[in-house]
């Protein structure tokens, strides 16, 4: 049976010229999404991680809260 592990993960977020926010990982900052809102990023950044996770550790479960996003 294999267990999940909780991952805490930090992001930086910031308003583009467009509107939108964007939002990186600091521990992996090759990915980078945006969303409409900051709720809607740190979704958008989540489900991109957990999806890059997948594929190195399926133990991980990806958790961003808006506690842990700093603004740039």
């Amino acid at each position: 049976m294999s267990q999940t592990v909780d991952k805490v993960l930090t992001a930086n977020i910031q308003k583009g010229d467009d509107g939108f926010f964007i939002i990186q990982c600091e521990e992996y900052p090759q990915l980078v999404t945006q969303g409409q809102t900051i709720e809607e990023a740190i979704f958008m950044l989540k489900d991109l991680i957990q999806f890059a996770l997948d594929f190195s550790d399926p133990q991980f479960q990806v958790v961003i809260s808006k506690e842990t996003v700093t603004e740039l």
